[in-house]
């Protein structure tokens, strides 16, 4: 099958961003032919060189508003050449590329999949006004123009059904995935035991934290906070927060000592599972009440492959997790109470825990690989030419 995949996001600057990297990786290793168009990348970094087969990347003007319209433009050129040299059975596109595949659309024999990573992310202002009109023209135009809508989750779909409107029957769930292999916490016993001797945290419980590290709505505060009420008590239990924009949060952590917190930068997505094998608890505290809760996130599925038990908000996609086996520990909200009675349990039943982690990776193994993600995929458009 050839797939013809347009993504808007800057791929030397986003580490985390590893959907669609690793489904079109899995894609290929099946004998699909995948062919990439995406925004012209400034540096060279791993996962640019592992797509450098069938990857087109587009100039575009990397300045606010100017980097989407230039794309947009380059794509309104560049994409009918590249159907008809490439002949694609389908294009897939993230919904913020979508104003740039217009030429696709005369295109009638090819079908043309939007995917949707989330609900529309709340900013305040004059930018918090035209992403929400960007994002509600984007899911208007894909349910009158595509042929099916891609979502990361069911509540993904059930807001884009109650909210938009749009037909159940185009939009399908496809959930983040994981890389058994690079996720084996069997391959990183000896290097993590080093980190934590390098970082001076090997005397210590770590609970684990990646990813973005702006305060809202993913709970870091109050993760702060509930480590500040347990370390009188427990003085090894520490923090360790991984991932972008630790400068921006120092001033904001006050409540625990250098001993009790450490925040690292970003690192290459290679890397990650290092650091997860170090600790003995992740945590992924999410809002329950706004646009995380329809998410899929991709850290708890990293966290399971590794076999660490989770404490997460109770967001819909979670309990649907412990639906296959009991592999994390789920809280109500992410207020520092909640936190802090479920990091004590965690610490006071390290044996429980271990077990829980064991069933997290065969939750994984059986559901939650990219192989089974890209057979997902594969069959969505399968379906489209049979319901032709």
């Amino acid at each position: 099958m050839k797939i013809l995949w347009i993504d808007h996001i800057y791929i030397d600057s986003a580490v985390y961003s590893t959907f669609p990297l690793l489904l079109i990786d899995s894609l290929r290793k099946n004998n699909h032919e995948i062919h990439l168009i995406i925004p012209s990348t400034q540096k060279e970094e791993k996962a640019i060189a592992q797509l450098m087969t069938n990857v087109e990347n587009l100039p575009t003007i990397r300045l606010p508003l100017l980097s989407s319209l230039s794309f947009y433009l380059m794509l309104l050129f560049y994409l009918p050449k590249a159907i008809k040299k490439i002949d694609p059975h389908a294009i897939i596109v993230d919904i913020y590329a979508l104003p740039g595949i217009i030429p696709a659309f005369l295109f009638r024999s090819v079908k043309v999949i939007m995917d949707v990573r989330s609900s529309f992310v709340e900013w305040k202002g004059i930018r918090g006004y035209v992403e929400k009109i960007k994002y509600f023209s984007m899911i208007a135009l894909a349910k009158h123009l595509c042929n099916c809508i891609t979502v990361t989750s069911p509540a993904l779909k059930k807001e884009l059904v109650d909210v938009f409107g749009a037909d159940p029957a185009m939009v399908k769930v496809l959930t983040n995935g994981v890389s058994l292999d690079l996720f084996d916490n069997n391959k990183y016993r000896a290097s993590s035991k080093n980190l934590k001797e390098q970082l001076n945290l090997d005397e210590k419980f770590i609970v684990f934290y990646h990813g973005s590290l702006y305060i809202e709505k993913r709970g870091i505060q109050e993760a702060v906070k509930a480590i500040a009420e347990l370390t009188p008590k427990y003085p090894e239990i520490t923090l360790f927060l991984l991932g972008s924009g630790a400068k921006k949060i120092q001033n904001k952590l006050k409540f625990l000592t250098k001993d009790n917190l450490c925040i690292h930068g970003p690192v290459d997505h290679s890397e990650v599972p290092k650091f997860i094998s170090m600790c003995d608890v992740g945590i992924a505290l999410f809002d329950t009440f706004s646009f995380p809760r329809t998410s899929c996130p991709l850290k708890i599925l990293e966290y399971l492959a590794m076999e660490k038990i989770v404490i997460a908000t109770d967001i819909p996609f979670n309990r649907e997790l412990l639906k296959y086996g009991n592999c994390m520990i789920l809280i109500p909200s992410n207020s520092p109470e909640n936190i802090t009675e479920a990091i004590e349990y965690v610490y006071k039943n390290r044996e429980a825990s271990k077990r829980m982690g064991k069933i997290g990776r065969g939750i994984i193994e059986q559901h939650y690989t990219w192989e089974r993600k890209a057979k997902d995929v594969v069959s969505f458009i399968e379906e489209l030419y049979q319901n032709e």
